[in-house]
């Protein structure tokens, strides 16, 4: 049976090539199951074996690490491109690197056909991206798993400064959710769970205040 190739580039948030020392690449199938678990052993050392071509200066190998298994590619100049051939099917890809910043990639679901080749293209956000886009999530999971409030103000607050994140846009976020969605039934959670937020943030500048 023909394969298909995943061509997988790993690049910054502003599209530029990510110059990592290491790259540790998870690639997945749509229902979760590992390529490593999957791929019989001959048709997983064929993988390894064209990556060491492809990069003769790097140790290349599959291990497991980072609460999964990855394929590994490390060494000392700089890696952001590898290729691997796999069963014509639907995979979800993501990459880990090392070196500053914020190190998982976002996870990208892509098909490949038989003898197709799939550009992939993984994003290494800024972890102040990710700290701007979880505060909110984080307080609704904070609700949900009724963490005192007090509690939540000292991790609010240590998430907002350490991704730069002015409490006041926070605030502002919420504000605008109640305004748009107050009088959509559908949303009367997320209305609830923006003004349960708007209170931790009163309540945190009230303690700032004292």
């Amino acid at each position: 049976m023909a394969s298909g190739k995943l061509n997988i580039w790993i690049r910054d948030e502003d599209c530029s090539l990510r110059n990592a020392w290491r790259a540790d690449l998870e690639v997945k199938t749509c229902l979760g199951e590992n390529l490593i678990d999957i791929l019989p052993q001959p048709d997983l050392e064929k993988i390894i074996s064209h990556l060491k071509e492809m990069f003769p200066e790097f140790k290349v190998s599959y291990l497991s690490d980072y609460g999964t298994k990855v394929i590994r590619a490390e060494g000392k100049r700089v890696i952001n491109h590898l290729e691997v051939d796999v069963p014509p099917g639907c995979y979800v890809v993501r990459v880990h690197v090392c070196g500053g910043g914020n190190e998982w990639s976002d996870r990208t679901m892509v098909i490949v056909g038989c003898g197709e080749e799939s550009c992939v293209n993984l994003i290494i956000k800024e972890a102040e991206t990710c700290g701007r886009e979880f505060i909110i999530p984080f307080l609704r999971l904070a609700e949900e798993a009724r963490i005192p409030g007090e509690h939540v103000q000292v991790a609010v607050n240590a998430l907002a400064k350490a991704a730069r994140i002015p409490i006041d846009e926070v605030a502002e976020n919420l504000q605008e959710r109640v305004k748009q969605l107050r009088d959509v039934k559908e949303a009367s959670a997320v209305v609830a769970q923006a003004e349960s937020g708007l209170k931790i943030i009163k309540g945190l500048r009230l303690r700032k205040e004292k």
